[in-house]
């Protein structure tokens, strides 16, 4: 994907107009045109973008599975959950990895227990 075209669909999708968005990313509005039509662009630039954008930066990259045009800057949610476009997946992908990271957690403390365990036999055959 053409990631200057990206983010000109992102800014036209956000509503701000392009002197808006030059403001917030510190340049000038001829600067922006000029990132438009860049099929590359510097890493820190970009991230800056997506912050000023409030989505992630993988959103450049790619445009179906997390960043859906009509979810960027709308809110919906019923009751306790509310769903703000790639918020929610990154949310869930958070929360998948802190279940793994406490399972590993879990395994490493039977490690820690077994080892403690064979420590303490070894110390009695002595």
């Amino acid at each position: 994907m053409h990631i200057g075209n990206r983010i000109q669909q992102l800014v036209e999708d956000s509503g701000l107009s392009v002197t808006g968005f030059a403001k917030k990313i510190n340049r000038g509005r001829e600067h922006v045109y000029t990132i438009f039509k860049k099929e590359n662009i510097d890493t820190g630039l970009l991230i800056e973008i997506a912050k000023v954008l409030s989505v992630p930066v993988v959103c450049f990259f790619d445009e179906e599975e997390i960043c859906e045009n009509n979810q960027i800057g709308k809110i919906s949610g019923s009751g306790n959950r509310v769903q703000q476009g790639h918020v929610n997946v990154m949310q869930e992908f958070q929360e998948r990895e802190i279940d793994n990271l406490k399972l590993l957690l879990t395994e490493k403390d039977k490690v820690i227990s077994e080892k403690e365990r064979l420590i303490q036999i070894l110390m009695k055959g002595k």
